[in-house]
């Protein structure tokens, strides 16, 4: 009897308790509830930085692997990627959605700062590659092959490969003056103003990496290439007017132009161009503008003077040797001047121009945002639990947004400062500081999600970096 009255009433306590728990305190059985949802799975979601790390950096060390054969890199320059269209005598090739796959890998290997690497592509006929979509009118890949046999063309040992080789000169030289067409026909095209010039500083600079190849001082005077490379000179002259950033590989492509006795003749004979040399050699900023300037802009600046003054030099050389007269260049300053200055060398790479200075601290300021913006929207749940919950999540997201962000900026400082200019020597050298950089992003983002508990900061740190893209996108429009 006792034993049954016991259970009874043992019975009773936990009926109460559960009737107190799931009635009595409905606001708190949910808030239960949602705290179990949200916070029980927690070391299994926490977790997916480390492995999507894990997954890029085996990524990176497999692709590094794959590129030292011969036979991966030829398969990405094969002219398979472009197909018949059938019917018709006139089969004109048109680009495939695997052909344009295979564009966007051949253009990612070419970008890769490494000089093994890039001698490795030119013997696997990368150049050839290039050179055949470039004068492929139908292909209309014109702006990306550019750019990427500009990229080939980078750093002191694939320049100096390419010097070697005459065929590859006349490889390239032909494709380019296949692609190049009048302003006329440019105006008439759909592109926009801002693609035309890009393909125009493009093929100046890669223009000017032509005419720095022993094989240019070769041509005869009656070349048909000559007229090309005036005409060049003469439409990067008109159009840079307009546009500043053409004002550096222009230049280039005077100084290495320059080395003609012919093409000598003919800009001397151009009162406007030699003022513009000149202005370029030997304008001086006032110490207010140049405190205003970064640094890179000031190296810019700087590659520029030199090139104008071997320009300047070569000119005054090739006059001399005419007997050729005094020839004034403008604002009293005559051409021998510049006889006996020490040339300086071309640089084998022109140095990057950057459209508009990145602001570390609007990017940060961006993800900040970004974090508020996106914490608020996946802690609505949280509103549940209380509003002082709600606003934790909110800062959370936020400071971890702006914590990677942080990170990342300090990472670009320090390539900035300690990477090589403008390629490693080895690829494998390349590769394992990415792999290393990945590392380090991705276990940042583990603590910001599992220590500081900021379980949205990626979310947040995505919609900053669109913000900021945005922001430029629009500023230099």
């Amino acid at each position: 009897m006792m034993v049954l009255r016991s259970l009874t009433r043992r019975g009773l306590v936990q009926v109460k308790a559960t009737f107190k728990t799931s009635y009595a305190h409905p606001i708190a059985h949910r808030t239960a509830v949602i705290a179990t949802r949200t916070h029980g799975s927690a070391g299994d979601s926490t977790r997916w930085p480390l492995l999507a790390g894990g997954f890029l950096t085996c990524g990176i060390v497999t692709a590094g692997v794959a590129l030292q054969f011969d036979v991966v890199l030829k398969h990405f320059h094969r002219a398979e990627c472009i197909e018949r269209q059938p019917g018709g005598t006139n089969m004109e090739p048109r680009l495939t959605a695997h052909g344009l796959l295979r564009i966007f890998a051949a253009n990612a290997l070419a970008a890769l700062p490494a000089d093994d690497l890039k001698l490795a592509l030119l013997r696997n006929g990368a150049l050839s590659f290039w050179a055949w979509v470039l004068s492929s009118d139908s292909l209309e890949q014109d702006l990306t092959a550019s750019a990427s046999l500009n990229e080939l063309l980078t750093g002191d040992a694939a320049v100096a490969a390419f010097h070697q080789e005459s065929e590859l000169y006349d490889i390239l030289a032909n494709a380019v003056m296949t692609s190049l067409r009048s302003p006329e026909d440019d105006r008439q095209d759909s592109s926009s103003a801002e693609q035309v010039r890009m393909k125009l500083m493009e093929t100046l600079t890669l223009s000017g990496k032509l005419v720095a190849h022993p094989r240019f001082a070769e041509l005869g005077d009656d070349s048909v290439e000559l007229g090309v490379w005036e005409d060049l000179i003469r439409r990067g002259f008109d159009e840079m007017q307009t546009g500043p950033e053409l004002i550096l590989p222009w230049s280039m492509l005077v100084a290495g132009a320059a080395q003609r006795p012919c093409f000598a003749r003919w800009v001397l004979a151009d009162r406007p161009m030699t003022k513009r040399l000149l202005l370029l050699a030997e304008y001086k900023y006032s110490e207010k503008e140049v405190a205003a300037m970064s640094k890179d802009v000031l190296v810019v600046i700087e590659v520029q003077r030199d090139i104008a003054t071997l320009a300047l030099h070569r000119l005054a050389k090739n006059a001399s040797s005419d007997g050729a007269e005094r020839v004034l260049i403008g604002w009293d300053r005559y051409l021998d001047e510049y006889l006996d200055v020490v040339p300086p060398c071309l640089p084998s790479s022109l140095p990057r121009q950057k459209g508009l200075e990145k602001r570390a601290w609007i990017d940060i300021a961006m993800c900040a945002a970004g974090g508020l913006l996106w914490g608020g929207l996946r802690g609505i749940p949280a509103r549940l639990l209380s509003q002082e919950q709600l606003w934790r999540n909110i800062v959370l997201t936020s400071l971890g947004s702006a914590t990677c962000q942080v990170f990342m900026e300090t990472s670009a400082e320090i390539h900035k400062r300690l990477d090589p200019e403008p390629t490693y020597s080895k690829l494998r050298n390349y590769l394992s500081v990415s792999s290393i950089d990945v590392g380090l992003s991705f276990s940042i983002l583990w603590i910001t999600i599992s220590q500081i508990g900021a379980r949205y900061a990626f979310g947040g740190w995505i919609l900053g970096q669109i913000a900021y893209l945005s922001a430029l996108t629009c500023a230099d429009r």
